[in-house]
């Protein structure tokens, strides 16, 4: 179905209506994982073992926590996750590492659904209308124009039997109806046809909807999926609270090497193993809520359009925010991963950096200093002691101070996860002056989003005094050129 905005009521259509071709045959239930989009979980979870061990010789323990929603979709995807991490698992048996964890999984509904009985809506409708209106007054709408995008669409898929595109209004405006929350009209039709366009492909849905478009039509569309999302959904005190909750676990796990659960009976990653990984399965929009917590955007090289200066946020299936921490140099990097479907001569998997839209703080330049090449930006500290990730976490106090509407549901998603787990950060002097072992702890997160899912991993690799491998394997094996400049 389609909802079409207008300034005084909400319009429900089919779909089918709008267009003379045919709709994808999704060939599943409604809101569970298609079959191909189970086996590119499965193969990006075996993508990730493999090249977690695969310089890393010396890995011999390795614990592994999953977190999901509890919609039917995200189950899928956990299960999907665990059994591909399994089979890479089995696929390793002879090196002798051992993987802990993946016999359970761990369901959070409030981490990623906080509207629903966590967390009060504690703001007007009208401070979320403005927020909305001044990030559309922003933005540039991508090109083609609204016009030819609906030509292109009526030219490959025919006229429906409510009306032609091209005879809709096509103007680019919030509905008063929505309270200004929502597009009106044709804007809504673009955008699912777009969906259905592009999710048909990486479903490998037989035939795809418009099975006559181009591959260069395809990234156009994409754009407006992008686009719309950035509008509705970034920068805005909705946003914000979701983001605030979504912060807080990223930065529990990067402190305490994983995420407390309330209730949940699994262990907290111990001393004993090499690695610790967190993976949190959730939505889409938990990636709209991460750019809005942190204020970070990301530009992804072509064909994918990005907008002029990333406002768009494009997350296409398989893409993911990955974030590493260094106990040892205390170093932060953080990078975007994203797929290229029609692959060519560049990488199937490549990387580009997250950026902050406004610099750390002036009373912070003395400690810190950021660096960004091509595929990461490293939040490096200048001075012994300090963690890159004190850098985050003034971030999200300036969400806070941004949008105070957003501080009550943090207090509660504080209260709520204690960890009981001891803070690697707390114990870092043990570390540091520890002559016998000589602990490296860092974190590696990567968000991946497949048809509307993403699932995100935060992983702590430890290695002991005398083990000589180079980090970054991950990096290494998307091919992503490094040049390094400094951020003024």
């Amino acid at each position: 179905k389609v909802i079409l905005y207008n300034s005084t009521d909400e319009l429900k259509y089919k779909a089918k209506d709008f267009i003379g071709s045919p709709l994808p045959k999704w060939n599943t239930p409604k809101k569970w994982c298609t079959q191909h989009a189970m086996e590119i979980i499965e193969a990006t979870a075996s993508y990730i073992l493999d090249k977690l061990t695969l310089e890393a010789e010396n890995l011999k323990n390795i614990q592994i926590q999953i977190i999901t929603d509890s919609a039917q979709r995200d189950v899928d995807t956990s299960l999907a996750l665990r059994n591909g991490m399994l089979q890479a698992a089995a696929k390793m048996d002879e090196s002798g590492i051992l993987f802990g964890g993946l016999q359970s999984l761990e369901y959070d509904h409030f981490l990623f659904k906080v509207f629903d009985g966590f967390c009060e809506a504690n703001y007007t409708s009208e401070r979320l209308a403005s927020d909305i209106q001044n990030r559309f007054s922003t933005i540039t709408p991508p090109e083609p124009n609204l016009n030819e995008t609906l030509l292109l669409l009526e030219k490959l898929g025919g006229i429906g039997k409510v009306e032609k595109l091209t005879d809709m209004d096509q103007s680019l405006r919030l509905s008063s109806f929505s309270n200004y929350t929502q597009f009106e009209g044709a804007t809504n039709i673009v955008k699912l046809f777009s969906q259905m366009v592009i999710y048909s492909r990486a479903s490998e849905v037989d035939p795809p909807f418009l099975p006559d478009m181009s591959t260069s039509d395809l990234y156009r569309l994409f754009a407006w999926i992008h686009w719309s999302r950035s509008v509705l959904h970034v920068g805005n005190v909705r946003s914000a609270i979701s983001g605030s909750v979504i912060a807080k676990a990223i930065l529990e796990a990067l402190e305490y090497g994983s995420y407390h659960v309330p209730g949940s009976v699994a262990a907290p990653c111990n001393e004993d193993a090499d690695a610790c990984v967190t993976i949190l399965v959730g939505h889409d929009g938990d990636i709209d809520s991460f750019a809005t917590a942190f204020d970070l955007h990301w530009l992804l090289r072509p064909p994918y359009r990005s907008g002029k200066a990333g406002e768009y946020y494009p997350s296409p299936p398989g893409s993911g925010i990955y974030i590493e921490y260094d106990l040892q140099s205390k170093v932060s990097k953080l990078s975007y991963l994203f797929p290229n479907f029609f692959p060519g001569e560049v990488p199937l998997i490549d990387c580009v950096p997250l950026v902050f839209n406004s610099p750390i703080r002036q009373e912070l330049n003395s400690f810190f200093n950021l660096t960004k090449n091509n595929q990461t930006t490293s939040i490096i500290p200048l001075r012994q002691g300090i963690s890159s990730l004190e850098v985050l976490r003034d971030r999200l106090n300036i969400l806070l101070r941004k949008y105070p509407e957003a501080n009550d549901c943090y207090d509660k998603a504080v209260n709520r996860s204690h960890h009981s787990g001891q803070s690697i950060l707390k114990s870092k002097s043990k570390l540091k002056y520890n002559s016998t072992v000589g602990l490296n702890v860092s974190s590696l997160a990567l968000v991946l989003l497949i048809v509307g899912i993403l699932f995100s991993v935060f992983c702590y690799l430890k290695r002991r005094r005398h083990r000589k491998r180079e980090r970054g394997s991950v990096y290494k094996y998307i091919e992503c050129q490094q040049s390094t400049i400094e951020i003024t």
